[in-house]
């Protein structure tokens, strides 16, 4: 029998890597999404000094390269995995700027955080919490926005009519046949994550939600990808 490995730090590679192949392959528009988001920042805080609020950040890889044209006066991260801040510390030291990074839930930690931000992201994680904790995380978004500031946030989506169960046999099978820069365990591992810790909305959820928490929807990119999105929005 092949023994499993429980040791947190060598789990946390393993599932890095898989991630950071589905990155590079661009399964879940990545690239696409961050230029997007790029376009929102350089459009409506272009002049900015940005204070940035990334929530559940993983490893900031992305983001680092989506802030670079930037002036970032500070940064503060926020993720479960301890790990993956050791390694965002490494790839945010390209910012020069002052560093904040929170080992914790995002949903809660937000609460803690003294001050504002002119921009919040959140990318791919929101869709981990039930929609209960969705809403009030977005109500907690705008609390943290300086005015003027922006929150855009990037997430799977469900189709309005799909049921959750739907989707993820959709996308399982999207995993299982169209993934081809992973292997069957490595799919399987992805596939058990989906069915395990994924609640995905519709689009429409969302942005009702940050209308009524206060927001101003500005901007929705979705391309031609039925599965991922860019949500955009700011505090008047």
């Amino acid at each position: 029998m092949q023994q499993v490995n429980s040791d947190p730090a060598a789990i946390f590679i393993q599932h890095w890597k898989i991630y950071q192949t589905i990155i590079e392959s661009d399964y879940m528009n990545h690239h696409s999404l961050g230029a997007a988001t790029g376009t929102i920042l350089d459009h409506h805080l272009g002049a900015q000094d940005l204070r940035v609020l990334d929530l559940g950040c993983g490893d900031a890889h992305q983001l680092v390269q989506v802030l670079n044209p930037f002036g970032v006066k500070h940064y503060t991260g926020i993720d479960l995995s301890p790990q993956a801040l050791k390694i965002a510390e490494q790839n945010l030291s390209a910012l020069n700027s002052p560093l904040q990074l929170i080992t914790g839930k995002m949903e809660e930690e937000i609460e803690r955080l003294n001050g504002s931000f002119n921009f919040i992201y959140s990318s791919f994680a929101l869709h981990h919490l039930i929609d209960e904790k969705k809403k009030a995380f977005i109500q907690s978004c705008f609390s943290k926005t300086s005015q003027g500031g922006v929150f855009i946030l990037i997430d799977i989506k469900r189709q309005a009519l799909q049921t959750t169960e739907a989707y993820r046999s959709s996308y399982a099978t999207w995993i299982n046949n169209d993934w081809h820069a992973l292997n069957a365990v490595e799919k399987s591992s992805v596939i058990s994550h989906l069915y395990a810790c994924d609640f995905p909305v519709a689009f429409t959820s969302y942005r009702n939600w940050a209308i009524e928490a206060g927001f101003e929807f500005i901007e929705e990119d979705l391309g031609d990808d039925p599965r991922h999105g860019l949500l955009a929005f700011k505090k008047p």
